[in-house]
């Protein structure tokens, strides 16, 4: 795998994100700081490290998919696939099925009443498990919650639009 590094990024790489003349890297202090600033983090310190720690379990997922998509043994990629699809996956989707219900509490969203990038994150490790083929949008039928989710934010008309215009990748 090549590197690059970047003169002028804080830590030589990208994503940055400038913002009233000051620069921020690493994508997930970016999506948390951005979180903040527009009413996604939850509601108070607690609804906060809830909504970090599932953003947190999403960006496991993401690290499990890139670990099968740029893996160059076919023999170990069908392997850690199948783990995934029939462990990880499994493991994860019911662990956050038990958060929607305690931190949800039913009402459509991972932590409380509201959107959070909790949920953003979650749509993004899902999506990007199905654009790379691992799994079907149908895997995620089993599991109401985050099925419930999926279709709400697939809804949503920004989202819709962009989700229909995205160019397509393996990744």
């Amino acid at each position: 795998m090549d590197y690059y590094f970047f003169a002028g990024t804080p830590f030589g790489a990208l994503p940055i994100l400038e913002f009233d003349g000051l620069v921020l890297a690493q994508s997930l202090a970016i999506a948390r700081f951005l979180a903040r600033e527009f009413g996604l983090a939850g509601k108070g310190r607690y609804e906060e490290a809830v909504v970090d720690s599932i953003v947190d379990t999403a960006n496991d997922v993401l690290g499990d998919i890139i670990k099968i998509i740029f893996n160059e043994d076919d023999k170990l990629k069908r392997d850690n696939s199948k783990k995934f699809v029939e462990n990880i996956l499994p493991f994860t989707l019911n662990s956050l099925e038990n958060v929607f219900q305690k931190q949800g509490k039913g009402q459509g969203y991972a932590v409380g009443p509201d959107l959070t990038y909790a949920d953003l994150a979650i749509f993004n490790a899902l999506d990007q498990a199905v654009q790379a083929g691992i799994v079907n949008w149908q895997y995620f039928d089993r599991y109401r919650n985050i099925s419930g989710l999926l279709r709400r934010l697939e809804e949503t008309p920004r989202l819709a639009g962009y989700l229909k215009t995205r160019p397509h990748t393996p990744y």
